[in-house]
Protein backbone atom coordinates (compact mmCIF):
# COMPACT_ATOMS: atom_id res chain seq x y z
CA UNK A 1 0.00 0.00 0.00
CA UNK A 2 0.96 3.62 -0.38
CA UNK A 3 1.53 5.46 2.87
CA UNK A 4 2.19 9.15 3.46
CA UNK A 5 5.75 9.98 4.44
CA UNK A 6 6.04 10.96 8.09
CA UNK A 7 9.67 11.50 9.18
CA UNK A 8 8.62 11.41 12.83
CA UNK A 9 7.56 7.76 12.39
CA UNK A 10 10.75 6.58 10.62
CA UNK A 11 12.37 5.20 13.80
CA UNK A 12 9.39 3.18 15.05
CA UNK A 13 9.81 -0.60 15.27
CA UNK A 14 6.07 -1.29 14.85
CA UNK A 15 3.48 0.27 12.61
CA UNK A 16 1.22 2.67 14.52
CA UNK A 17 -2.56 2.24 14.48
CA UNK A 18 -4.35 3.80 11.52
CA UNK A 19 -6.12 7.01 12.56
CA UNK A 20 -9.87 7.03 12.04
CA UNK A 21 -10.90 8.12 8.56
CA UNK A 22 -7.64 7.09 6.88
CA UNK A 23 -7.14 4.22 4.45
CA UNK A 24 -5.40 1.06 5.56
CA UNK A 25 -4.45 -2.25 3.94
CA UNK A 26 -6.90 -4.96 4.98
CA UNK A 27 -5.85 -7.78 2.68
CA UNK A 28 -3.77 -8.21 -0.47
CA UNK A 29 -5.31 -9.96 -3.48
CA UNK A 30 -3.42 -12.97 -4.81
CA UNK A 31 -3.99 -11.98 -8.45
CA UNK A 32 -5.11 -9.03 -10.58
CA UNK A 33 -8.54 -7.54 -9.97
CA UNK A 34 -10.42 -5.20 -12.29
CA UNK A 35 -13.41 -3.99 -10.26
CA UNK A 36 -14.81 -3.81 -6.72
CA UNK A 37 -18.36 -3.69 -5.39
CA UNK A 38 -19.52 -2.84 -1.87
CA UNK A 39 -22.40 -4.92 -0.48
CA UNK A 40 -24.24 -2.70 2.03
CA UNK A 41 -26.57 -5.55 3.06
CA UNK A 42 -23.75 -7.76 4.35
CA UNK A 43 -21.07 -5.05 4.84
CA UNK A 44 -18.56 -6.91 2.65
CA UNK A 45 -16.44 -6.06 -0.37
CA UNK A 46 -16.65 -8.15 -3.55
CA UNK A 47 -14.02 -8.46 -6.27
CA UNK A 48 -12.86 -10.91 -8.91
CA UNK A 49 -9.31 -12.07 -9.44
CA UNK A 50 -7.75 -13.37 -12.60
CA UNK A 51 -4.51 -15.27 -13.16
CA UNK A 52 -3.19 -16.88 -16.34
CA UNK A 53 -5.14 -20.07 -15.65
CA UNK A 54 -8.08 -19.37 -13.39
CA UNK A 55 -10.28 -16.81 -11.69
CA UNK A 56 -12.23 -16.41 -8.48
CA UNK A 57 -15.05 -14.32 -7.09
CA UNK A 58 -13.94 -13.12 -3.66
CA UNK A 59 -15.92 -11.80 -0.69
CA UNK A 60 -13.84 -9.82 1.81
CA UNK A 61 -15.14 -8.99 5.28
CA UNK A 62 -13.19 -5.81 6.15
CA UNK A 63 -14.01 -6.17 9.85
CA UNK A 64 -12.22 -9.53 10.12
CA UNK A 65 -10.03 -9.62 6.99
CA UNK A 66 -11.57 -13.04 6.17
CA UNK A 67 -12.10 -13.92 2.52
CA UNK A 68 -14.38 -16.48 0.91
CA UNK A 69 -13.73 -17.53 -2.69
CA UNK A 70 -15.85 -19.05 -5.43
CA UNK A 71 -13.81 -20.60 -8.24
CA UNK A 72 -14.91 -19.30 -11.62
CA UNK A 73 -15.22 -21.42 -14.76
CA UNK A 74 -12.10 -21.85 -16.87
CA UNK A 75 -11.28 -18.75 -18.85
CA UNK A 76 -11.82 -20.27 -22.29
CA UNK A 77 -12.43 -17.00 -24.12
CA UNK A 78 -9.27 -15.10 -23.21
CA UNK A 79 -11.14 -12.50 -21.19
CA UNK A 80 -10.96 -11.22 -17.66
CA UNK A 81 -13.74 -10.77 -15.12
CA UNK A 82 -14.95 -7.21 -14.80
CA UNK A 83 -17.75 -4.79 -13.76
CA UNK A 84 -19.22 -6.05 -10.47
CA UNK A 85 -22.51 -4.93 -8.94
CA UNK A 86 -24.57 -6.16 -6.00
CA UNK A 87 -28.35 -6.11 -6.46
CA UNK A 88 -31.02 -5.34 -3.85
CA UNK A 89 -31.17 -9.01 -2.76
CA UNK A 90 -27.39 -9.26 -2.22
CA UNK A 91 -26.80 -11.30 -5.40
CA UNK A 92 -23.49 -10.49 -7.09
CA UNK A 93 -23.37 -9.80 -10.83
CA UNK A 94 -20.30 -9.44 -13.04
CA UNK A 95 -19.25 -9.99 -16.61
CA UNK A 96 -16.42 -11.78 -18.39
CA UNK A 97 -14.96 -9.77 -21.25
CA UNK A 98 -18.37 -8.29 -22.00
CA UNK A 99 -19.74 -11.50 -23.49
CA UNK A 100 -20.74 -13.56 -20.45
CA UNK A 101 -22.86 -12.26 -17.55
CA UNK A 102 -22.58 -14.08 -14.20
CA UNK A 103 -24.86 -14.02 -11.15
CA UNK A 104 -24.04 -15.50 -7.75
CA UNK A 105 -27.15 -16.14 -5.65
CA UNK A 106 -25.94 -16.04 -2.03
CA UNK A 107 -29.06 -17.79 -0.71
CA UNK A 108 -28.43 -20.91 -2.82
CA UNK A 109 -24.69 -20.49 -3.37
CA UNK A 110 -25.25 -21.11 -7.08
CA UNK A 111 -23.30 -19.35 -9.78
CA UNK A 112 -25.17 -19.05 -13.07
CA UNK A 113 -24.24 -17.33 -16.32
CA UNK A 114 -25.76 -15.99 -19.50
CA UNK A 115 -23.79 -15.95 -22.74
CA UNK A 116 -24.44 -12.64 -24.51
CA UNK A 117 -25.19 -12.80 -28.23
CA UNK A 118 -22.81 -10.25 -29.71
CA UNK A 119 -24.33 -10.48 -33.20
CA UNK A 120 -27.15 -8.04 -32.43
CA UNK A 121 -27.88 -5.32 -35.00
CA UNK A 122 -26.68 -2.61 -35.29
CA UNK A 123 -23.25 -4.12 -34.85
CA UNK A 124 -20.06 -2.13 -34.50
CA UNK A 125 -17.32 -2.40 -37.12
CA UNK A 126 -15.72 -5.51 -35.64
CA UNK A 127 -19.09 -7.26 -35.33
CA UNK A 128 -19.26 -7.21 -31.52
CA UNK A 129 -21.98 -5.74 -29.34
CA UNK A 130 -20.57 -6.53 -25.91
CA UNK A 131 -21.64 -5.42 -22.44
CA UNK A 132 -20.21 -1.94 -21.81
CA UNK A 133 -21.82 -1.14 -18.43
CA UNK A 134 -23.86 -2.83 -15.67
CA UNK A 135 -25.97 -1.34 -12.88
CA UNK A 136 -28.13 -3.05 -10.25
CA UNK A 137 -31.89 -2.72 -10.72
CA UNK A 138 -33.89 -4.33 -7.91
CA UNK A 139 -33.29 -8.09 -8.09
CA UNK A 140 -31.73 -7.81 -11.54
CA UNK A 141 -29.44 -5.60 -13.57
CA UNK A 142 -29.55 -3.17 -16.45
CA UNK A 143 -26.84 -3.67 -19.04
CA UNK A 144 -25.67 -1.23 -21.69
CA UNK A 145 -24.18 -2.72 -24.83
CA UNK A 146 -21.68 -1.19 -27.19
CA UNK A 147 -23.47 0.93 -29.84
CA UNK A 148 -27.01 -0.17 -28.93
CA UNK A 149 -29.62 2.56 -28.33
CA UNK A 150 -31.23 0.85 -25.32
CA UNK A 151 -30.54 -0.71 -21.92
CA UNK A 152 -31.55 -4.32 -21.38
CA UNK A 153 -32.98 -5.48 -18.05
CA UNK A 154 -31.84 -8.96 -17.04
CA UNK A 155 -33.85 -10.53 -14.21
CA UNK A 156 -32.73 -12.86 -11.43
CA UNK A 157 -33.39 -15.91 -13.63
CA UNK A 158 -30.97 -14.47 -16.27
CA UNK A 159 -33.70 -13.72 -18.80
CA UNK A 160 -34.26 -10.50 -20.69
CA UNK A 161 -37.08 -8.71 -18.89
CA UNK A 162 -37.40 -5.57 -20.98
CA UNK A 163 -35.62 -2.67 -22.61
CA UNK A 164 -35.30 1.03 -21.98
CA UNK A 165 -34.72 3.14 -25.07
CA UNK A 166 -31.93 5.70 -24.87
CA UNK A 167 -31.44 9.00 -26.66
CA UNK A 168 -28.88 8.70 -29.47
CA UNK A 169 -26.28 10.59 -27.40
CA UNK A 170 -26.16 7.78 -24.83
CA UNK A 171 -25.91 4.72 -27.08
CA UNK A 172 -23.17 2.36 -25.94
CA UNK A 173 -22.94 3.88 -22.44
CA UNK A 174 -19.77 2.97 -20.59
CA UNK A 175 -20.93 4.04 -17.13
CA UNK A 176 -24.30 3.60 -15.49
CA UNK A 177 -25.40 4.62 -12.03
Amino acid sequence: GVEPFHPELAGLSARPATPAGQARVIKRAAHSSYDLAWDPIHAVLWYTTQSQTDGALVRLDPATGKTTEWTLPANDNGGFFDMLVVDATGAVWFDQRGIRLFRLDLASGKLAHLDIDTRVKPAVDDGGVWISAIVADGDGVLIARESLPYLTRIDASLHEAGRINLPDDYSGAEQLG
